[in-house]
């Protein structure tokens, strides 16, 4: 509902705040204080391109209880790396599987979707209290590029 966006606002940050659900943007754009300079956007991070976006790259860009709804995070967490700024974070805020209940754990991330998370960066903090962990992703790390040589296909008579 806007609360991360107003408070990063309150921290100085310049901040794009965006969700795929055209209800949620209205009712955080409503409920933010007339003189917050935040922008609600209505955007999905998943299939929308990011030169939609005001920026070409960010400091900071935050998941609040939304990551565990992504279809493909792999693929996103790999589009990110290019769009944020040098020294920039990905935090992600997401409940811990084991602390819910068995029909409630798709809202959350169990231990090896966490391990996905966090590989390929230079630094991964992770942080729990009372069945959330937020994970600080910093440094895209570079992997090795690994190709094969395509071949024509035969021809077809």
């Amino acid at each position: 509902m806007g609360e991360l966006a107003l408070y990063l606002h309150e921290l100085g940050y310049v901040v794009d705040a965006v969700d795929y659900a055209e209800s949620a943007v209205e009712l955080a754009a409503a409920q933010a204080p007339d003189d917050a300079d935040v922008r609600f956007l209505l955007h999905d991070v998943e299939h929308d391109g990011f030169a939609d976006l005001p920026h070409a790259a960010y400091d900071l860009v935050a998941f609040r209880l939304s990551y565990a709804f992504l279809k493909n995070r792999t693929r996103l967490l790999n589009r990110l790396r290019e769009h944020l700024n040098p020294g920039g974070t990905v935090c992600i805020i997401t409940p811990l599987a084991d602390a819910l209940p068995a029909d409630r754990r798709d809202i959350a991330l169990d231990e090896d979707e966490i391990a996905l998370a966090t590989a390929g960066w230079a630094t991964a903090d992770r942080f729990d209290a009372d069945g959330m962990a937020v994970l600080v992703l910093r440094g895209p790390a570079a992997g090795p590029v690994s190709f094969a040589d395509k071949r024509r296909p035969p021809r077809v008579s």
